[in-house]
């Protein structure tokens, strides 16, 4: 592995984890559609100002990325999903105790990749499933 990809490895989850402690010091005040509405329009016109100015050969036409487009259009509706359950857990544990939950990401991401993109994991793949299963056990119980 790279020290770049090394690099992004970290730094996502550093700061998806300071999104975590933001979004509930915002959320605080604010209902959760409405959060969710301010935080995905910024996401929305950062990303499309970064896109316009560094993706500049990219084409936006629907038929020649139909699917491409398509399943994007489904991560718009489940990332919707997933951040309303987010902010409802916010509202009844603390934020440590939510991002300890997210440690079943993994198991999910492998079961949905081996069904929706045919992606294949080994029994290594079991075994840190069953560690991480038992670190979360032990730290919420």
């Amino acid at each position: 592995m790279t020290s770049h990809a090394i690099f992004f490895c970290i730094m996502a989850p550093f700061l998806y984890a300071l999104n975590g402690v933001l979004l509930k010091k915002g959320s605080s005040t604010i209902p959760p559609f409405a959060s969710i509405a301010v935080s995905m329009l910024i996401l929305f016109l950062v990303s499309s100002v970064l896109s316009w100015t560094t993706e500049r050969g990219f084409s936006w036409s629907y038929s020649e990325h139909r699917a491409g487009f398509n399943a994007l259009f489904a991560v718009g509706f489940v990332n919707t999903a997933a951040f309303w359950c987010l902010l409802k857990a916010y509202e009844e544990v603390p934020v440590w105790v939510y991002q300890m939950f997210t440690l079943l990401t993994p198991l999910f991401s492998a079961i949905l990749a081996y069904y929706i993109l045919g992606e294949i994991f080994g029994p290594k793949m079991f075994l840190g499933l069953a560690i991480v299963g038992l670190g979360l056990f032990i730290a919420v119980s």
